[in-house]
């Protein structure tokens, strides 16, 4: 764990509830400086701060660096997201520093909190995360000022119907399939409606951002993605279900993922006011008012500050130096030996928690799979992987991929990824290639993944990939957004779910109605006459009833009922 040699001749840290000012306050440290390094946890967020410095000092004194781009980055003045900050620098403005916790990116932000050199570190964040920054700096030397809310946020106590949420909306649900669901019900009111998810890429989003704050889209319908520094000019956030599904099982909402999304309502500067509520009477969805209403009374006090959180501890990961291998077929192996010594190693700092290493063990595992050669039979396949044919530094870089390895496409395009690294005459042309005319949403959000991290690859290795150039990727990821917001008008037009049996409208994750389902399987068991044994008897034991469960069926997405928001980005 990178710690830093000596203390920063000023620490601050701007704490406080969303929309505060404290990111604003953080950037104009970075002004009055003249030279540093903003870093943000998300980069549409890099993109605004880079945007918004430019206009403000002139292009040639501001750039932007991400994992996807690099735009004049020997500026005095750089916007870059977390993991591309640099460990030194004049200033270093660190956004959202409670994202030192997040399971799979809360490295960078403790190795920049624990071991970047400058001097003057400025942190802002949750009040929640005081007790991590006193942990890591000390007492002694940071300044903590707490801002207060620029707007009012109140809770609306009693529940409103969809077809009554105001102009200037953004209606909360939490998966791409329940968007599109309540935003065509919204459409098929009169309403013209902009939607955010997760799947759509950031381009995309862009372009439907750019909808709703010209007031083109009367409503935005969005998923979760909105808590992640997504600024808006609502008036208020609704939410249409106060549970989601994390990855693992579904669960209620806590009370900071509740504050940190309906406090995008009233946004200093593009509202006056911000109110938080939920919507009731859709089919299939519930909307729990008691656990928005908990915004109201944090629970936590932090040095007298109202809290919902208390964030103690950051993440902590290995650089390749730590792992201290020369061969790539070795980093596996090690990246668990370090997991479990770091363990021991980082007990004196009771702020520190090793990182789950897994995806990129993961990944290390899939490189490291016997590759069939053209023209070579399965049986005569060579021993060796991908990951043995590259060098040290190549399987490093791969590892990092921002790719899910649980995923078919992911894993496809790291594999040929890796093949183009290694043989230029292996190109990947081919994979810029798409009908977007003829192409359905499904298909383009595919293709969208595929070419951001296409992106990202001709970036981690310039010139070094056959048969596409960073900027005919970008041009084509320009192409798939376009399409895909030319399309988003229908598809949110088509996406009301109704009951394949009645046709009725039902809940997006389910194929059936309640009723209908019921009937269903009471006629297939038999319990409306249980008590006749020859009921019992027609019933077809050996067939799998694929929609047992109470309320509906299979079709429920747990990929789908994430939510969306990324880490994505």
């Amino acid at each position: 764990m990178p710690l830093r040699s000596y203390p920063p001749g000023r620490m601050v840290a701007y704490l406080g509830p969303t929309n505060s000012g404290k990111t604003h306050r953080g950037i104009e440290c970075l002004v009055a400086s003249g030279e540093g390094v903003y870093a943000a946890p998300l980069r549409m967020l890099a993109w605004e701060g880079y945007e918004r410095l430019a206009a403000r000092l002139g292009d040639q004194n501001v750039g932007l660096v991400t994992g996807e781009e690099r735009i004049n980055e020997d500026a005095p003045i750089t916007c870059r997201t977390a993991e591309m900050a640099p460990m030194r620098c004049k200033t270093l403005v660190l956004d959202e520093v409670q994202w030192a916790a997040d399971p799979e990116r809360g490295w960078a932000w403790t190795r920049l909190l624990a071991g970047c050199e400058c001097d003057e570190l400025v942190l802002t964040g949750e009040v929640g995360a005081l007790p991590l920054v006193r942990s890591v700096l000390g007492d002694v030397g940071v300044e903590v000022e707490f801002c207060d809310r620029l707007s009012p946020l109140t809770v609306s106590h009693k529940p409103v119907k969809l077809s009554n949420v105001p102009d200037r909306s953004v209606v909360v649900a939490f998966s791409r399939k329940a968007v599109h669901h309540v935003a065509g019900l919204l459409t098929q009111s009169g309403r013209s409606v902009a939607v955010l998810y997760g799947a759509l890429p950031p381009e995309a989003r862009r372009l439907q951002v750019a909808r709703f704050v010209s007031g083109e889209a009367e409503v935005c319908v969005a998923t979760d993605v909105i808590g992640h520094g997504v600024n808006l000019p609502c008036d208020a956030v609704y939410f249409t279900e106060t549970s989601k599904f994390d990855g693992e099982v579904r669960r209620s909402l806590l009370p900071w993922e509740i504050a940190q999304i309906g406090g995008r309502a009233g946004r200093y500067g593009l509202s006056s006011k911000g109110e938080v509520g939920v919507v009731k009477g859709l089919v299939g969805f519930n909307a729990d008012i008691s656990l928005v209403k908990r915004i109201e009374n944090p629970g936590k006090l932090i040095e007298g500050r109202p809290a919902y959180r208390e964030v103690k501890w950051g993440l902590v990961a290995p650089t390749l130096d730590d792992l201290d291998v020369s061969e790539p077929e070795e980093l596996a192996e090690a990246l668990n030996k370090w997991s479990t010594s770091a363990v021991n190693a980082l007990a004196e700092f009771s702020w520190a928690r090793v990182a789950d290493l897994r995806p990129l063990i993961s990944r290390l595992r899939v490189l490291s799979r016997k590759q069939k050669q053209k023209g070579q039979s399965k049986k005569g396949m060579k021993s060796a992987s991908l990951l043995t044919e590259m060098s040290l530094d190549d399987a490093w870089h791969l590892a990092r991929a921002p790719l899910d390895m649980d995923d078919q496409l992911d894993t496809w395009t790291l594999i040929e990824t890796a093949k183009a690294i290694l043989d230029r005459s292996h190109e990947l042309g081919t994979m810029l290639y798409i009908k977007t005319k003829t192409a359905t949403i499904e298909t383009l959000e595919q293709r969208a993944r595929v070419l951001t991290a296409l992106r990202w690859a001709t970036l981690a290795f310039p010139d070094r990939i056959g048969g596409i150039s960073h900027k005919q990727v970008v041009g084509k990821l320009d192409s798939v957004a376009q399409s895909l917001n030319a399309k988003l008008d229908r598809a949110v037009r088509n996406g009301i779910a109704r009951c394949i049996s009645c046709g009725n409208i039902c809940a997006p994750w389910f194929s059936e109605c309640d009723e209908c389902h019921r009937r269903r399987i009471s006629y297939r068991f038999g319990w409306r006459d249980w008590e006749e044994e020859e009921d019992w008897d027609e019933c077809d034991d050996d067939e799998d009833d694929e929609n047992w469960d109470e309320g509906g069926g299979d079709d429920w997405d747990e990929e789908e009922g994430k939510g969306l928001s990324g880490n994505d980005d």
